[in-house]
């Protein structure tokens, strides 16, 4: 599937990634249209990865997202979260977006579903 094929398959799930990951809607999308900018610029560095288009699209948003909204453990372990369960993706690619060992993806995981266990828990009488 070309580059543009795939852009305008997966904009929406990218914005719904940034989205959930920032809970700002004007941060997100600016986020995804500087992630697709900066992977439409580095199309032949990209290539070299043998990972599915979607992947490297994840991973251009992660970016952009780390810069705007911040790179703390919550918030990675939360986009990890996001990540796993809502977009679907391995560990190994959730980790390769994130810049982390698959491994490392379970221990995010895992702290993001505590927070949320927790947060549900005080929100219930």
């Amino acid at each position: 599937m070309s580059l543009s094929l795939e852009l305008e398959r997966l904009i929406p799930r990218l914005r719904r990634f940034a989205r959930a990951a920032t809970a700002d809607k004007e941060l997100a999308d600016r986020c995804v249209a500087q992630a697709i900018q900066h992977l439409i610029a580095s199309v032949e560095e990209e290539e070299k990865v043998s990972l599915p288009d979607h992947v490297k699209l994840y991973r251009a948003v992660e970016h952009v997202l780390q810069q705007e909204a911040g790179g703390s453990f919550e918030k990675r372990a939360w986009r990890a979260l996001i990540l796993v369960f809502v977009e679907e993706l391995s560990p190994f690619e959730a980790g390769w977006i994130l810049g982390v060992k698959a491994g490392k993806i379970k221990e995010l995981v895992a702290s993001a579903e505590k927070h949320v266990k927790g947060a549900l828990s005080n929100d219930c009488p």
